[in-house]
């Protein structure tokens, strides 16, 4: 696997959002863990969440990735951990509608 500036990867997660967003979705940014021993969500996706005022959570995919009953293998979440996430999604969409 190629390693990618993070500087790198943060444009084009906004690139993805500004688009998203001119094509008229609604976006809700959840934070991708970089792998590693602690699992944590690079700071841009917080940042970009601000900048465009969007619901994120940077905290759910490292807490379902930090358990083996939650996933499928070291970087996918098994049917508990996509229950988990689901119901995350759905309280970020609950709590933003406007």
């Amino acid at each position: 696997m190629q390693k990618v500036d993070e500087t790198v990867i943060a444009a084009h997660v906004q690139a993805m959002v500004e688009a998203a967003q001119a094509a008229g979705a609604d976006v809700i940014l959840l934070g991708v863990p970089k792998p590693g021993l602690f699992l944590k969500a690079p700071v841009f996706y917080a940042d970009i969440a601000q900048r465009c005022g969007l619901p994120c959570d940077v905290k759910i995919l490292p807490e379902i990735l930090a358990k083996g009953s939650l996933k499928s293998d070291a970087i996918h979440p098994n049917a508990a951990g996509y229950r988990k996430l689901a119901q995350r999604v759905a309280k970020l969409i609950r709590t933003n509608q406007g």
